[in-house]
């Protein structure tokens, strides 16, 4: 899961609005550890600030926000920190946080549905590597793309989206000898 979990908070911090760094921990099996599974950028040099605002989510078991937050050095830029745990069947597994630049008011919950939304790929990610069940994978796979397309924003931008929705759904959709609606099977090849 390590190099999904790297590509999903690479995805994740461009999706956020001003993101500056974000970290993906979860929780150690056995343990209330909490290890680093990705981190974006790479080279963030910054974690200690983001793990203390996970701990908290963590402790909490819920999302937290700590707003404005005057950085520690000379510009005295200031930041938002979000951070969001990640729970599996109510079993708390991790934590995301992020820091971004000072966002509005209203910005706060939109950042928190982005992170709420996303965490299902994750939960995925997770069920597949636990139970290796292909047949569970692709189904929720197909149910979660399916899910993307309702969004009013893919249905007024319908035109410019699909192909680009086809060319990632379509090869998994054919591994899972699903089919869409509206696609034919290929004819059958005399053999």
């Amino acid at each position: 899961m390590d190099n999904f979990a790297q590509n999903w908070l690479d995805i994740q911090c461009k999706i956020i609005t001003d993101c500056h760094c974000a970290l993906l921990l979860m929780i150690k099996p056995g343990s209330s550890t909490l290890q680093t599974l990705a981190q974006w950028p790479i080279d963030n040099n910054e974690p200690n600030q983001l793990v203390t605002i996970a701990q908290l989510a963590v402790q909490k078991g819920a999302n937290v926000i700590n707003q404005n937050v005057l950085a520690p050095n000379q510009e005295q830029q200031a930041f938002d920190y979000f951070a969001s745990p990640i729970f599996i069947d109510a079993h708390l597994i991790g934590v995301i946080a992020v820091k971004t630049s000072v966002q509005p008011e209203q910005n706060h919950q939109q950042i928190f549905v982005i992170l709420d939304q996303s965490k299902k790929w994750l939960e995925l990610a997770n069920a597949k590597q636990q139970d290796g069940n292909p047949k569970d994978f692709y189904s929720t796979v197909v149910s979660l793309a399916a899910a993307c397309l309702e969004q009013n924003s893919y249905s007024r931008n319908r035109s410019s989206c699909e192909p680009a929705v086809e060319r990632c759904i379509i090869p998994v959709v054919k591994r899972s000898t699903l089919v869409p609606v509206g696609r034919r099977l290929p004819a059958a090849r005399p053999g």
